[in-house]
């Protein structure tokens, strides 16, 4: 691994805070002899800074680097609770790129599908298909966010509920509802995910053609 990180913003804005001298804005810097290890412990420490423009691009940074942002779950489990919505929406996206990793941020993500703002809704949602079948305790709160009043949580929720699969039966009368109720692309949805959390009783059910 080279030496030399090209350090984005939270490295440089980190960096200044731990100094105390805080910055306005991001900015790139290069960032000589500094191991990735000892980079990822910044941005960790940083997704608990009192700024919150410093927590935000702490849990961008996190959220790029996908399955090797593991060690940083319990500073992201913690920040889908933080009080700057910005904050908690792009916690639950690197969350859910860590991937089936992530199970045990199924209580914390499940817990945001309840919150004022949308794109926190709507990333929990995502997040919890990508982490998969150990999404299963938040069955019940993604059967819930079926009837969310955005449609864009809606159809995450049921995608959500079919990327689970067979850990999610709890939900089939849920996707049911929604197949009975919803549009034509909520419909589609909801079958192609019951098809994938209970096929026996996919199989029953007739995709209602468009009124």
């Amino acid at each position: 691994m080279s030496k030399w990180i090209t350090a984005t913003a939270i490295v440089a804005m980190a960096v200044f805070s731990l100094a105390g001298c805080r910055r306005a804005a991001p900015v790139q810097v290069e960032v000589e002899s500094v191991e990735s290890r000892t980079s990822l412990d910044l941005l960790i420490q940083s997704v608990g800074d009192p700024d919150p423009d410093v927590r935000f691009w702490a849990v961008l940074e996190l959220s790029r680097q996908g399955e090797k942002a593991a060690p940083a779950m319990d500073a992201l489990i913690k920040a889908t609770a933080d009080t700057n919505p910005n904050v908690r929406s792009t916690a639950a996206d690197a969350l859910g790129k860590i991937g089936p990793a992530a199970a045990s941020a199924a209580p914390a993500l499940a817990k945001l599908l309840s919150a004022e703002d949308v794109d926190s809704r709507r990333s929990a949602a995502i997040a919890l298909g990508l982490i998969g079948s150990g999404a299963e305790p938040a069955v019940t709160a993604l059967s819930q966010a079926i009837r969310d009043r955005d449609e864009d949580v809606r159809l995450a929720a049921v995608d959500a509920l079919g990327k689970i699969g067979s850990q999610a039966r709890a939900a089939v009368s849920a996707l049911l509802r929604a197949i009975e109720d919803g549009d034509q692309e909520m419909r589609q949805r909801a079958t192609n995910s019951l098809k994938l959390v209970d096929p026996d009783t996919a199989k029953t059910v007739a995709l209602r053609p468009a009124s």
